[in-house]
This record gives C-alpha cells, structure tokens and sequence, in this order.
C-alpha cells in the first residue's frame, strides 16, 4: 500500500467537501481547508489494484470539483507522540 496526498480545488466555494470525500474508496483522512486549494486529502492506494488515478477520478466527480492535484508520500516522519526506545534499539 502506498499513500498521497490530493489538493483539491472547486469552482466555488460550497457546503463542506469533507463529507462527500469520506465516502471516496481509499480515503483516509481529509479536511477542508482555507487557500489555494479548498480541501485536502490522504488516500491509500494500491498501485496495482486500485491505483491513486482511480481516487482521484473518484474525487472529480464530486460537484465542483475542477481540479485534484496529487502529491505522492515518498518519505514519512516518525510521530512525535509515539515513544522513541525504537529508535535506540535499533542503533544499539
């Protein structure tokens, strides 16, 4: 599985998308947002069975949305709330 993240924008500003999107296959978190974009995504996708065109195709169809730009996840930071002894196990 793999994950990225889709900018969204819309012809105008609406009712919130967030709703709409949860029920998009392969959505895992998203929220509306203020700026150049009006809502952001994080989808799971496999490239193999359900590629992330496929979500955002997905997402193209919801009204006024006129645009889904993706940004694929190609690194990840560690969580700040998870404990750290991971970390020295594995450098010990």
């Amino acid at each position: 599985m793999r994950t990225a993240y889709i900018l969204i924008q819309r012809d105008e500003i609406r009712d919130p998308l967030a709703a709409a999107l949860r029920a998009v296959p392969g959505v895992i978190t998203d929220d509306d947002v203020m700026g150049p974009y009006d809502a952001i995504v994080l989808a799971k996708h496999d490239p193999l069975e359900r590629p992330v065109a496929d979500v955002v195709e997905d997402i193209q169809r919801l009204p006024g949305v006129t645009r889904a730009l993706v940004a694929s996840v190609v690194s990840s930071v560690i969580s700040l709330v998870e404990p750290a002894d991971h970390l020295t196990r594995a450098t010990a």
